[in-house]
């Protein structure tokens, strides 16, 4: 057991060869995975305009339905989209898209509440004590993708999840959060760039701007790229789940 640990270990790729995979097929593949999360200003929009043109209590119905509801079932339809194109791109194959949708109805449902199970898991783990929520957020990784990609029902695909980490479950830490720090330093630079820039074209102190509620030009382009993340993260959790599964 000792020994093929560090064997595992040694065939696993780093981090920042997985980012960089990641880009790559974000890269070459753009307006098609940008295209999908592109849905998700819709609902966005739809509340933005109604807080502009309607009588507060209309708009405000109208917010809920966009944000709270619209919202989720848009997110749920392109991480499923994005789960299933991976494998094909990373492949460098056709993506398969004429039956695209009758494969995301199929596995909305498992997926949903496998997600749900997921969090409660992670977050109860965390409530309880910090080490168990780390532990549950290593083995439960992958289960919502287990059970889109590999049709596997929810307890068959935590199972799974839980033995892609066997013997090596450090290296698959740093694999997950390791990512986890580049994409929200990444995210913290771009978005403290944007408010660095919109302080200085108000002219004004940077910390009381940063007080300030943010502007609508501001609010867009964090909206774009919050957006622009979305497939990034996605992508990555995808290609990480494959590379273990072809590694185990």
């Amino acid at each position: 057991m000792t020994a093929s640990a560090p064997q595992k270990n040694s065939e696993l790729p780093g981090v920042l060869d997985l980012l960089r995979t990641t880009f790559e097929v974000y890269r070459t593949n753009f307006s098609l995975l940008f295209g999908f999360a592109a849905w998700l200003l819709l609902p966005v929009a739809i509340s933005f305009f109604a807080s502009l043109s309607l009588e507060p209590n209309i708009a405000l119905i109208i917010q809920i339905i966009a944000l709270l509801v619209v919202y989720p079932v848009i997110s749920i339809w392109i991480a499923l989209a994005i789960i299933f194109l991976v494998p094909d791109l990373l492949a460098k194959k056709p993506p398969r898209l004429n039956d695209l949708n009758a494969r995301i109805r199929r596995a909305a449902i498992p997926f949903f509440l496998t997600v749900i199970i997921v969090n409660l898991v992670q977050i109860g783990g965390l409530l309880a004590l910090i080490v168990p929520g780390i532990i549950f957020s290593v083995w439960f990784a992958f289960p919502s993708i287990i059970v889109v990609l590999e049709q596997k029902n929810i307890i068959e695909a935590f199972k799974i999840s839980k033995r892609l980490s066997k013997e090596r479950f450090w290296h698959v830490f740093w694999l997950i959060f390791g990512a986890v720090i580049v994409f929200i330093s990444f995210y913290i630079v771009l978005t403290g760039t944007v408010s660095l820039v919109f302080a200085a074209i108000a002219g004004g102190d940077f910390v009381a701007y940063l007080e300030s509620e943010p502007s609508l030009g501001e609010q867009a382009i964090t909206q774009i790229f919050d957006i622009f993340f979305f497939p990034l993260i996605l992508i990555y959790t995808t290609v990480l789940y494959l590379t273990l599964k072809k590694k185990t």
